[in-house]
């Protein structure tokens, strides 16, 4: 029977994949987080990392939308918030305090304070790419931007009307920066489409293992949930990412 969830915890995933052996022994695939976090960080990571030729350093980062908040982002947070600020540098996870490394992200509809956070994005970014340096940010609570209303007043209310963004950046072996974007819908809306279609993935291939979403099922995973699209590049007239 094979095991997928859609949680975000850090030290879940890392005890998961330390399972990896004993999965392929029983012939069974372990997928944590095929949710809307975690897919869209994962398949963006995998898809920049590829495009420098492996990633000698990740960021990567959300912003989710929904028209009713659930509880399960709230049990994600006080789960992960014991462990503080965790970033990965030589291949190796890195106490940080929490709160610090505070930079600005450009997202297709401005910009977006975050902080490093020890969510399972962390973890799933490395088993996906490999790559030694990895930081994976979270709005920082009540930034005027993580705010801002994400639905028009001239939209109806419903999935459609949220916007909800992944980002990730690849620094490559030679210096070479790359960067991409996931645009979706409501972020609740979009974890329930992944999440079958994480089933119906593992159910027709014979996958043997732990594995993060992108490695299991590629980059483009993500854009086989409708109303979800990848981005190059945004407008020029965007502020570039900085340091704070």
């Amino acid at each position: 029977m094979h095991y997928l969830d859609i949680g975000n915890e850090l030290q879940v995933f890392r005890t998961l994949y330390e399972l990896h052996q004993r999965a392929q022994r029983a012939r069974v695939a372990i997928i944590p987080g095929v949710g809307f976090g975690v897919v869209a960080t994962n398949c963006l990571a995998r898809y920049v990392s590829d495009a420098v030729g492996g990633a000698e350093h990740l960021e990567v980062a959300t912003r989710a939308a929904t028209a009713q908040q659930g509880p399960g982002i709230a049990a994600s947070v006080r789960e992960n918030l014991p462990y503080g600020g965790w970033t990965r540098q030589a291949g190796h996870l890195q106490s940080c305090p929490l709160g610090s490394g505070m930079v600005t992200i450009t997202l297709p509809d401005g910009p977006c304070r975050v902080m490093p956070f020890p969510t399972g994005d962390l973890e799933a970014a490395f088993q996906a790419t490999g790559a030694p340096g990895i930081t994976a940010y979270s709005p920082i609570p009540g930034d005027p931007a993580a705010r801002k209303p994400q639905a028009s007043d001239k939209e109806p209310a419903g999935p459609q009307a949220y916007r909800s963004f992944g980002w990730a950046r690849a620094t490559g072996p030679d210096g070479t920066t790359t960067q991409a974007w996931l645009q979706t819908g409501d972020s609740y809306a979009f974890t329930a489409a992944a999440s079958i279609r994480a089933v119906e993935e593992a159910l027709t291939q014979s996958l043997r293992g732990a594995f993060s979403p992108a490695a299991a099922f590629g980059a483009s995973f993500a854009l086989t949930v409708p109303g979800t699209t990848r981005i190059d590049a945004i407008p020029a007239q965007a502020p570039p990412a900085k340091s704070l």
